[in-house]
């Protein structure tokens, strides 16, 4: 059956898009990882998501879910493999599948590579893959832990973020 909206990425991201595609009355189906695969699952403590303080990542992971869940989202669990767009549709290869959707949201989180020593250990434990999270809890654009700040991402926006002036970024935007 084809969806109105394809979302790849079952994290928060992914998870409010398709909340906000059935908002606007649109079929959406959520192709992800299991949710026990996503880094924010293994949060002890998540903070900083508005009434919602002092949950877990899993508990947070499965609230996010059980919402798009019940405003009528479909799921599907599967790596995607690749995605082609013909005439006013996309083709979205999902294991040995194929799904199909006029829109396509990309929501699948960061790409790492290889991880620095500790970096398993403490994700969710004062490891953190949010840029502009101690800004936001500090009122400054970086928190220097130690006399060492390491910022591994993937792209020049990652030193941009932690040096902006203002935790709230917007982050690039493509037409």
């Amino acid at each position: 059956m084809a969806h109105d909206v394809l979302v790849i990425g079952g994290g928060p991201a992914g998870l409010s898009a398709a909340l906000n595609v059935r908002a606007r009355g649109r079929s959406v189906l959520v192709v992800s990882n299991p949710l026990e695969e996503n880094p924010l699952w293994r949060a002890e403590r998540v903070d900083n998501y508005i009434g919602l303080p002092g949950v877990s990542g899993a508990e947070l992971l499965t609230i996010m879910r059980r919402h798009a869940e019940d405003a009528g989202a479909e799921f599907r669990q599967g790596k995607v493999l690749n995605a082609v767009h013909m005439g006013d549709t996309w083709y979205v290869s999902v294991d040995s599948d194929m799904e199909n959707a006029p829109t396509v949201i990309l929501a699948a989180g960061i790409n790492r590579g290889k991880k620095f020593p500790g970096e398993a250990v403490f994700l969710g434990r004062g490891v953190s893959y949010c840029a502009t999270a101690t800004g936001c809890c500090t009122g400054t654009s970086l928190w220097l832990c130690w006399d060492t700040v390491i910022l591994p991402g993937m792209r020049r926006t990652s030193w941009q973020a932690s040096a902006a002036p203002s935790p709230i970024l917007t982050g690039q935007r493509t037409a």
